[in-house]
C-alpha cells in the first residue's frame, strides 16, 4: 500500500483564547462529588494504589484485552511509577489521571483518569477502574459522571469516549448509567488470551447522529454532525478503522468563538 499523503488547515478561538495553549490553563487538581474527593496522582501515592489494586487484581485480570496491565504483579514501585508519570502528564496536560476517595480523603475506592486528548477537536477518552471490596455502593458511577462533568466544564471538551471491553457487562451498564450513548461495536479490535477481542465505544457529546456510510469503494466512515450550546456546527467524517477524520467542517456565528478546521486527502 502506497503511503498517503494529507494537507490540512487549521485555524482555532475557542475557550484557552486566541490560541489554543492547555499548558497555560490552570485545571484543577482536585473536586469534590456528593460523596467522594478526586484528586490527580501524585509522587508518594504509590503504596495507597498497590494496596487498591492487591484487593482487585483477580477481578481485572478478567479483561486482559483492555486492562493488560493488570496482568503484572502488584508492587509499590510499580505504583509509584504510575503515580509520578500520572502527575507529570497532568502538568504536560497529555493525560489527567485521578484518584477517587470516599469523603473522608483517606480511604481509597478507585481510580479513573481522563487521556488522549485532542485539544483541536477537543475531545478525550476516559478509562476507571474500581476497587473490589467497595464496590456495589455506585462510587465509580459517581466518580465516572464527575470526572465526565470535569471534562465539559474545565477542559471545554465537545467529546467523552469510553472504549469498553464486550465482556465487561458492569461497565457497559455504568455508561449507560451516566448518560453515554453507543457508538458501535469494534470486532476483533485488541487480542485477549491469543484470541481477538470486541469492544463497544461508549460517548457522551452533543451529537446528533451517528451514521455508517460507505464511500464509494473507500474505506467505511462514520459521518457525524454536531451542535454544541453555541450557535456553532461541526461536520466530521471519520475513518471507521482509524478513527482518524478524513474531512472535518467547522463554523461558528458567534463573535466569541470561530473556528475553522478542515483536513482533505491530497487527492481532492
Amino acid at each position: 500500500m502506497e503511503p498517503t499523503r494529507w494537507r490540512s488547515v487549521t485555524m482555532h478561538a475557542g475557550p484557552f483564547g486566541a490560541s489554543m495553549y492547555p499548558l497555560l490553563v490552570n485545571f484543577p487538581e482536585r473536586f469534590k462529588t456528593d460523596r467522594l474527593i478526586l484528586r490527580c496522582v501524585r509522587p508518594g501515592d504509590g503504596a495507597t494504589i498497590c494496596d487498591a489494586l492487591a484487593d482487585s487484581v483477580a477481578a481485572l485480570r478478567q479483561f486482559p484485552a483492555s486492562l493488560p496491565w493488570a496482568l503484572e504483579e502488584p508492587s509499590v514501585e510499580r505504583s509509584e511509577i504510575y503515580c509520578r508519570e500520572g502527575f507529570a502528564h497532568f502538568i504536560a496536560r497529555r493525560e489527567f489521571r485521578f484518584l477517587i476517595f470516599l469523603g473522608d480523603g483517606e480511604t481509597l475506592v478507585g481510580c479513573c483518569a481522563l487521556f488522549c486528548p485532542n485539544w483541536s477537536v477537543p475531545s478525550v477518552e476516559i478509562g476507571w477502574w474500581g476497587r473490589t471490596p467497595t464496590l456495589g455502593h455506585g462510587f465509580i458511577s459517581e466518580a465516572v459522571e464527575g470526572l465526565i462533568r470535569y471534562a465539559f466544564e474545565q477542559l471545554f471538551v465537545h467529546r467523552v469516549a469510553a472504549f469498553v471491553d464486550d465482556l465487561n457487562s458492569k461497565s457497559i451498564r455504568l455508561c449507560e448509567r451516566v448518560g453515554m450513548t453507543l457508538e458501535g461495536t469494534l470486532r476483533q479490535e485488541r487480542v485477549r488470551s491469543g484470541r481477538h477481542s470486541t469492544q463497544h465505544p461508549g460517548v457522551r457529546d452533543n451529537t446528533h447522529a451517528v451514521t455508517v456510510v460507505s464511500c464509494q469503494g473507500r474505506l467505511p466512515a462514520l459521518l457525524r454532525t454536531t451542535t454544541p450550546v453555541l450557535p456553532f456546527w461541526r461536520v466530521e467524517l471519520l475513518c471507521a478503522n482509524t478513527r482518524v477524520p478524513t474531512f472535518c467542517w467547522e463554523s461558528c456565528c458567534t463573535p466569541q468563538c470561530t473556528s475553522i478546521n478542515a483536513t482533505l486527502p491530497a487527492s481532492l
